[in-house]
């Protein structure tokens, strides 16, 4: 009988969704540390949005937040890839706009 895992993982691969469920996890995970991150009443003033070629995309209300961002890259990316060690993240990109 196989595991759990092993039957989700045949699933994801079987399904051709696996990258596309990784960047999911992703997302979530960068939007959690960056929460984490930001000050308890500008908590919202940074999202990750997407992951493309290794680069986290991470739009911000303003460039406030996208210089502590950037200040915090290293960390963040450690984060996710503590948290999710098949992540292949090797950058931040930010971006200016609602």
């Amino acid at each position: 009988m196989e595991s759990l895992k092993g039957l989700l993982t045949n699933m994801l691969a079987r399904h051709r969704i696996t990258k596309q469920v990784t960047n999911a996890r992703i997302i979530e995970e960068a939007n959690a540390i960056i929460a984490a991150l930001l000050p308890a009443d500008r908590a919202g003033d940074a999202t990750a949005v997407s992951v493309r070629d290794g680069t986290v995309a991470v739009t911000c209300r303003n460039a406030g937040a996208a210089s502590f961002l950037r200040a915090r890259e290293p960390k963040i990316l450690d984060a996710i890839r503590t948290s999710l060690p098949t992540a292949k993240v090797d950058r931040i990109g930010t971006r200016i706009g609602v």
